[in-house]
Order: structure tokens, then C-alpha cells, then sequence
């Protein structure tokens, strides 16, 4: 036998449009009775204390307007700060050995030295891109050696390289930038001293520098870089997820 459905007294009645009431204030009013957003992860926040990465157009210069195909978005090593985008595309690097890394994949990569001269690379072949980190494929940099760095995108044409000058720094630079790497401890605490420093460049070059056991929350504010370096967030497609 069913049980007939009880009434709701009047207390119930007052009770519920009581709560309704609040509900609704809380859903459409600004201010104090606005419900709380939730706090952001506090890796999100590490991320965009890196700020904007731009991308580079080929010839050296950095890319004005909308991205293009054959555009590159070099995550690391960082372009120095230059408000003047005819400029060469310049990146002082610190680590004797940096890594090198591409938000996209890439049809080509190249090292040369001051005459031209190429020191290192890789071709991709039609059906497997360059994709991921590239490490340093050379002998470590010597303190304020100079060398030439050539990208090109899968759909730039053959001519159409992204040229960046990597500077090394100095080998007091350099001997602090191997003392953060080996340092004990949590590398993300180095990455965000770094970054309290306002020294982006050096941060970035800490979270892609090899590491023999990384943790999950320095892999992951890699996959975010990854992603979004360059502005324009980027899920990895066939073939192209990033090497980490």
C-alpha cells in the first residue's frame, strides 16, 4: 500500500523559499553574496608568471600579426626581451648544454657556428616529424660562445627558416646556472625563486633541463608550456605529442 505523501508545514514552506532565496543571490549578485570562485592551481599560477612567448617569423625576426604555418614558437631557449621585432631574434642561454624545444613539430633543425658552418641537425622524413625536446648535441658552450640556431616548420618551404643567435653566458653565469641544475631538492622550488626574480629565461631552461627522475607536477607545468607557450593553446595531433 502506498503511503500518502505528507504536506510540508509551514516551517518546511519557509524553510525551503528561505534557501531558494539565498541560492538565487548568491547565483546573480556581484559582491560578498557571490559565490566563491575556486582558487587556481598553483601550477597555473607558475605558468603565467612565464608570461608571453613570441613566436618567430622566418629571417630572424619575431612574427607580427596572426600565426602563420610556417611561424615557430620556440618555447626554450626564451628570446630576449626586444620591443623591436625587425631585430635578430637573440637568446642568451646560461646551461653549457640547453635544451631546445618547439611548441610545433618540425621539418628541419640546425647548429651553425659564425661562418655558416654546420655544427649539428636533423632532417625529419615525410611521414615522422621533429617532435619534443632536443637535447644539446654538442660539446658544452663555452662562456660567451656565440652560435646560430635554424628552425624550420613542416609547412615552411625549403628557404624558410626561423633564425635565432644563441648567446652563452658567462662562466660565472654559467657555473650558477650548473649549481641550481644539481641542486637537492624539488626543482620546481628553484623554478619559482627564478621566476620571483623576474628570471624567466633561466626558468625556463631549469624546467626543460634533463632530469633523471622527474616529478609528475614538473612533468605536467611541461605539458602546459607545451600547450600554451606561445598563447594559443595546441592539443598534440598524430604523431606529434611531445617528447618529455
Amino acid at each position: 500500500m502506498t503511503e500518502p505523501m505528507r504536506r510540508p508545514t509551514p516551517r518546511h514552506a519557509a524553510r525551503h523559499a528561505g534557501l531558494l532565496t539565498l541560492w538565487l543571490a548568491a547565483a546573480v549578485l556581484p559582491g560578498p553574496l557571490a559565490l566563491a570562485q575556486p582558487p587556481r592551481p598553483w601550477l597555473q599560477q607558475l605558468r603565467a608568471m612565464f608570461g608571453y612567448i613570441p613566436l618567430l617569423a622566418p629571417g630572424g625576426t619575431r612574427a607580427p600579426g596572426p600565426r602563420r604555418a610556417e611561424d615557430v614558437c620556440l618555447v626554450t631557449p626564451r628570446l630576449q626581451d626586444d620591443k623591436d621585432s625587425k631585430q635578430p631574434a637573440t637568446a642568451k642561454v646560461l646551461l653549457p648544454s640547453p635544451t631546445i624545444f618547439s611548441q610545433q613539430p618540425l621539418a628541419e633543425w640546425r647548429l651553425e657556428d659564425g661562418s655558416g658552418r654546420r655544427l649539428a641537425g636533423e632532417l625529419a622524413r615525410s611521414d615522422r616529424p621533429i617532435a619534443g625536446a632536443i637535447a644539446w648535441p654538442l660539446p658544452p658552450l663555452q662562456p660567451g660562445q656565440t652560435l646560430q640556431l635554424r628552425l624550420r616548420s613542416m609547412q615552411a618551404s625549403g628557404g624558410q627558416y626561423v633564425e635565432v643567435r644563441l648567446q652563452a653566458g658567462s662562466a660565472a653565469e654559467q657555473a650558477e646556472a650548473l649549481q641550481r641544475l644539481n641542486a637537492q631538492g624539488d626543482r620546481l622550488q628553484q623554478v619559482q625563486k627564478l621566476l620571483r626574480q623576474g628570471k624567466r629565461s633561466e626558468a625556463l631552461e631549469l624546467v626543460w633541463a634533463p632530469t633523471p627522475s622527474p616529478t609528475a607536477e614538473l612533468l605536467e607545468l611541461r605539458r602546459m608550456l607545451a600547450a600554451s607557450a606561445c598563447g594559443e593553446p595546441r592539443g598534440p595531433g598524430p604523431g606529434t605529442a611531445p617528447r618529455l
